[in-house]
């Protein structure tokens, strides 16, 4: 699969392991590894003794490298640190899915691990997938719940809690304007409040926008 297929996926810690005036290199080398992991300066290669074969490193600048995994069809990036640390890391850390929650993960192996039922196992490529599908489901869920709710946001009656005769006695608006006001959906009644005076017009946005009748009446 090429590079610009791939999904970036950032380990919650990557962003506080580099000092921010490497930022603007690691944005860099960010970019051309998406573009392609063999342009020339990277220096992409996979680590000999590494815990995890998925395991890479990819050139920062002359003191710094970043660690990251090659899952296939995404790129887990891990952090940026000085070339003798990253040496030693790239032989512990290994991704894998957390056995109890699920989640994709990087973990430590040279640290001590609470339990043996902790430890978990290397991810497959087979569970990439399924959590790539699984975020673009919930994504999806997402998009579609705020389309749902913007709809009835427009579709609401701004004033509802009023009634015609009320607007027409007290107020003094048009019978007809009173009637769009408590009977017609928001998007409906704003594109028709150009046709009535303009005064009507305030008096029946200032009630929408919860401004009590006693004081549009005072205005």
């Amino acid at each position: 699969m090429d590079a610009s297929q791939k999904q970036l996926i950032v380990d919650r810690r990557f962003h506080s392991s580099y000092d921010n005036r490497l930022a603007g290199k690691v944005k860099s080398a960010i970019t051309k590894l998406i573009k392609d992991s063999a342009l020339p300066g990277l220096h992409v290669e996979p680590m000999q003794g590494a815990k995890d074969s998925r395991i890479r490193t990819a050139r920062i600048d002359s003191n710094h490298r970043m660690i990251f995994f090659d899952l296939g069809p995404s790129y887990l990036l891990h952090g940026v640190y000085p070339h003798d640390r990253s040496d030693r890391l790239v032989k512990t850390l290994f991704a894998r899915v957390n056995p109890r929650s699920g989640a994709l993960e990087i973990r430590d192996g040279g640290s001590p691990s609470p339990s043996h039922q902790d430890q978990g196992r290397f991810i497959t490529d087979a569970e990439i997938k399924a959590l790539r599908e699984d975020a673009a489901a919930k994504a999806v869920a997402e998009h579609q719940e705020a389309e749902q709710k913007a709809a009835e946001e427009k579709s609401r009656i701004l004033l509802e809690r009023f009634d015609a005769t009320q607007l027409v006695d007290e107020l003094g608006i048009d019978q007809e304007l009173a009637e769009l006001a408590v009977n017609t959906s928001e998007t409906t009644l704003l594109d028709r409040l150009e046709g009535f005076p303009s005064w009507q017009s305030s008096a029946i946005l200032d009630l929408a926008t919860g401004t009590s009748l006693a004081k549009v009446k005072e205005n």
